[in-house]
């Protein structure tokens, strides 16, 4: 994609990277109601963790899944993300991702724009405030939840069999029978 998503900076020490990330994604996809991060934080009060505005990991999908985001998702490992796979998918539509790293940590970004270049894909960083580039290295030492708009997925050109998840469907990517 050619067009920034909007930056949207999650205050210091909150838990709602997932919401403004997802916010900075919806802008920017077609068909979305653009939604500031705390409305969305609001909205979805009932899958956060009890007591606190971090989203509740066992509540992801349904989130993803609502009406309003209609996201379809899939869980994989950074060091099986192929860069041509990465690329395909970017040409197509902007990637909501969350990555865990082995503290099970975790962090939500948009992905935009890939670098063939330096091997990298631009992203925007709610903590930060700005965008960011993100090697494949990089990508490589996490576990990632990528969301992708369920209605373009049949747009994507692909030769990896991961599959794509949406409500109790299992969508494949194309070329690949389910």
């Amino acid at each position: 994609m050619d067009t920034a998503p909007p930056l949207f900076t999650q205050p210091p020490g909150s838990p709602k990277c997932w919401a403004y990330a997802l916010a900075s994604w919806i802008a920017v996809t077609e068909d979305r109601t653009p939604t500031g991060p705390e409305e969305i934080v609001k909205a979805c009060k009932n899958y956060c963790a009890l007591g606190s505005p971090a989203l509740n990991p066992r509540h992801v999908h349904k989130v993803f899944e609502s009406k309003f985001v209609r996201m379809a998702w899939r869980v994989q490992e950074g060091r099986s993300l192929k860069a041509d796979e990465l690329r395909a998918l970017l040409d197509v539509n902007y990637l909501y991702c969350v990555l865990w790293s082995g503290s099970g940590m975790s962090h939500a970004r948009v992905l935009w724009q890939f670098s063939d270049y330096s091997q990298a894909v631009v992203h925007t960083d709610p903590i930060l405030g700005n965008y960011q580039f993100w090697t494949m290295a990089e990508i490589a030492k996490f576990k990632l939840i990528l969301g992708f708009p369920k209605e373009s997925l049949y747009d994507v050109v692909t030769e990896h069999g991961i599959p794509w998840f949406y409500r109790d469907e299992v969508l494949y990517t194309p070329g690949f029978a389910a």
